[in-house]
């Protein structure tokens, strides 16, 4: 397998062999069979999300078990907060408030579980989002409150750990939406709760007991803040399982690639059984379209993918005429005579120059080094590199 992978990447990285091939790939991948194959893995994949990924979103609000109520410092540290309306209503919450001028001022909604621990699925999603409408406030800081072992005690709401997140507002609605990883504990939670110098263990999401929605910052502190919160959804971002699917099928893609490429090498053997070819030029009597299909062969042997159906509908003549006169002419089948085209530049470019092997094969119009060597080692009994060293001559 290894070996296999290691052979994979040798030929990814290889711009010559994948710029000669591409045709060839396309023309293998749009096969029926192909196309079928390449299929099913998307099939498979798409199966396994719906069975095994996906999860329907939740609706904490509005919802059920969930008790909605508003806090803000005039309640509870002796603040100058006011909070002028508080309605639940049409499955919205609104709170209308004008924040105080006090050292420690806040205001805010709470979402709190009803039942004990009915937050306790909230590590099946990863995503929490808010759809809020608010006026004259410039950010909002949501809160996911948790039970802190050896730290929270139930009659003291502060001791719940606050995992906040800061969201930048507009007037008007807010789409606002983050991982459950976003949320960081706050500072002054850590402060106050945590033993100095102990590190903190990641929050507990199962303990979750309440979400809050707390006064950020305000535009204009001498007005009124309304904050209308419609709609908060736990749901799942998919963007992770989707690399991870896309990336493995482009490997299966480019596995099944090398797979069709390395059984297109394995060929019958190629046996040239032909007459040398003194002279390529045509006799002045010959007709007018046997010129211009030897001077259109001599102008295109270059090309991997010329044949003799290319050649038949380029010149306008029969395959059958072309390839009779081929073989009247030079003794020749017409793969052969160009396989012959081929070689005959092959060995110059090999005796009077000192470019590689390779990009010789595909200049003389092979895709593939195997084919090349094959057919050249059966015309000349030996290969390629043999032929260099036996016939090279000082470049100047």
């Amino acid at each position: 397998m290894l070996k296999m992978f290691t052979k994979l990447l040798e030929n990814v990285k290889t711009l010559n062999y994948l710029r000669v091939n591409w045709p060839m790939v396309i023309k293998l991948l749009l096969q029926p069979k192909n196309i079928l194959i390449l299929v099913l893995p998307a099939i498979l994949g798409a199966l396994i999300f719906f069975l095994f990924e996906y999860q329907e979103d939740y609706s904490v609000f509005p919802g059920k078990n969930i008790n909605v109520t508003s806090f803000s410092d005039s309640k509870e540290n002796k603040g100058n907060t006011m909070i002028n309306s508080f309605a639940i209503k049409d499955n919205t919450v609104s709170i209308n408030y004008k924040i105080g001028n006090t050292d420690i001022k806040y205001a805010g909604i709470d979402f709190t579980a009803t039942k004990e621990k009915s937050f306790n699925f909230i590590t099946d999603y990863n995503k929490l989002s808010f759809e809020i409408e608010t006026s004259n406030l410039a950010s909002i800081d949501a809160n996911i409150r948790t039970f802190e072992k050896g730290i929270t005690h139930n009659s003291n709401p502060d001791s719940y750990r606050y995992n906040s997140k800061i969201f930048n507002l507009k007037n008007g609605v807010n789409i606002l939406s983050c991982t459950i990883n976003d949320f960081a504990t706050a500072t002054w939670w850590e402060r106050d709760w945590s033993t100095p110098g102990k590190e903190l263990p990641s929050p507990d999401w199962t303990s979750t007991q309440k979400i809050t929605l707390a006064h950020g910052s305000v535009i204009d502190a001498s007005k009124n803040i309304v904050v209308t919160v419609k709609k908060i959804t736990l749901g799942k971002s998919y963007s992770l399982f989707f690399i991870i699917f896309l990336n493995l099928y482009l490997l299966c893609i480019v596995i099944f690639m090398w797979i069709k490429i390395q059984q297109s090498k394995q060929q019958e053997p190629i046996v040239i059984q032909f007459k040398p070819v003194e002279d390529n030029n045509l006799n002045k009597n010959d007709n007018t379209w046997e010129k211009e299909l030897i001077k259109y062969l001599a102008n295109n042997y270059t090309n991997p993918e010329l044949s003799l159906q290319l050649t038949s509908k380029m010149i306008g003549k029969n395959e059958k005429i072309i390839s009779s006169f081929i073989m009247e002419k030079y003794k020749l089948a017409f793969r052969e005579y160009l396989n012959y085209m081929r070689l005959q530049e092959a060995k110059r470019m090999l005796s009077e120059t000192d470019i590689s092997i390779k990009e010789i094969l595909y200049s003389v119009g092979y895709s593939t080094a195997n084919h090349f060597t094959r057919v050249f080692k059966q015309y000349e009994n030996c290969t390629p590199s043999e032929f260099r060293e036996k016939n090279t001559k000082k470049v100047t």
